[in-house]
């Protein structure tokens, strides 16, 4: 019944009512003082927070990018390490604090960026570790990674595989490796790369761009209905994109394009059209959540 958010800006996790007046209140951390605190509610304290998923038990996990670690936050609001060491980016599997991720490649300079993040019905975490600037639209190669609930972070798949190299990359597309999603039935793991969208399957990769399956924002997977969604927008607005995976390959059914749907713009502000969604999300009964950083609101969509 409530929706957790990463308040990147304000380096703090929100908590929202779906119900109701959609009351706001904070979880964890204090707005705007930064840093890599473990601690109760207020106390804590982030730097750069991207994103949130739950475990079964009710934990959240957040991709603590300005920190290069995974920090775990109970229902209580209490914050820990969950993997890997503040301060200390890398590419290293291991247990806990053993293990490292990558660091930052952000104008502000900061520590690490952990980007996307899923979770499984098992409880394992997947997470979209982007590598390194390193000259001119060159990086050191992406990698997906497996936490496990005891904190074991395994590499499940790394390099050209994943995508072309960014000295290939089209400008401006070499930072599209940010969004992955898990569905939770099959294991299967989408992630975006700038040829398409691709899926990881019992270790092998498959670009689904060839079937024409697009996505250079946020994708989601409503494991239990068999949907994939695709979100993606521009100064024209936002486009949501559904296929259905319970064949082989993803079949799409319907596109939702600003041109010809109305309901994708702000009701309160008409005038604003939706652009470059952050992340998104599925409720348990069906309904879209999109974080949109550039209009700082969370949308909706049933």
């Amino acid at each position: 019944g409530r929706v957790h958010v990463a308040d990147t800006g304000n380096h703090t996790i929100r908590s929202i009512a779906m119900a109701g007046d959609h009351a706001v209140s904070t979880l964890a951390g204090t707005p705007l003082p930064l840093g890599a605190a473990n601690g109760a509610g207020a106390s804590a304290r982030f730097m750069f927070p991207q994103q949130v998923v739950a475990d079964s038990s009710g934990n959240w996990y957040v991709a603590d990018s300005g920190n290069a670690v995974i920090r775990r936050v109970t229902r209580a609001g209490d914050v820990s390490v969950f993997a890997g060491q503040v301060g200390t980016p890398g590419l290293v599997d291991g247990t806990g604090a053993a293990a490292r991720f990558r660091s930052t490649d952000c104008l502000v300079g900061f520590g690490g960026r952990v980007v996307g993040r899923a979770i499984d019905a098992s409880d394992n975490l997947y997470v979209a570790d982007r590598g390194r600037r390193t000259g001119f639209r060159a990086r050191e190669p992406h990698a997906i990674r497996r936490i496990t609930p005891a904190g074991v972070v395994t590499t499940l798949a790394s390099g050209d595989a994943l995508g072309p190299s960014c000295l290939s990359c089209p400008a401006g597309s070499e930072d599209v490796f940010e969004h992955i999603a898990v569905d939770s039935m099959t294991g299967d793991v989408y992630f975006n790369s700038p040829d398409g969208l691709r899926r990881l399957r019992a270790g092998s990769v498959t670009n689904l761009g060839a079937l024409g399956v697009y996505a250079e924002g946020p994708i989601a997977i409503d494991s239990a209905r068999r949907r994939l969604f695709v979100a993606d927008g521009n100064a024209s607005g936002l486009r949501l994109e559904r296929f259905d995976i319970s064949g082989a390959t993803p079949v799409r059914e319907v596109t939702l394009d600003p041109r010809t749907s109305p309901i994708l713009a702000l009701p309160e502000r008409p005038e604003l059209y939706v652009a470059r969604p952050g992340q998104l999300a599925v409720a348990p009964n069906g309904a879209l959540v999109i974080k949109v950083p550039a209009l700082d609101v969370i949308l909706r969509v049933n």
